[in-house]
């Protein structure tokens, strides 16, 4: 018999505001084939409640770690302020190409 289920996407979630807490994360860690297995956030108490909240993932204080990280990830989701959005996208989409 073979297992029939999807392989796990392994996903890095960059911000852990609102967004990334209330929205991106709760929906990634309950979509079969996801799995949240990296948070960004630089905001001390945000780090710890991901660390509680999602027990398997790695807390990186700047998205430049996580993106130095193509082993362990297949996917990033931008959840950041408008300001930083774009260029984090960019630079997420520029780090795929080298991986």
């Amino acid at each position: 018999m073979t297992d029939s289920s999807p392989a796990s996407f392994r996903v890095g979630l960059i911000g852990f505001g609102l967004a990334g807490s209330a929205f991106h994360a709760p929906l990634i860690s309950a979509t079969p084939g996801l799995q949240l297995s990296a948070v960004v956030t630089g905001n001390p108490e945000r780090a710890d409640r991901a660390s509680r909240d999602y027990h398997d993932v790695i807390v990186v204080p700047t998205a430049e770690e996580l993106l130095s990280r193509p082993d362990q990830l297949d996917l990033v989701v931008v959840a950041s302020p408008n300001g930083s959005h774009a260029a984090l996208g960019m630079a997420a989409l520029a780090a795929a190409c080298r991986w």
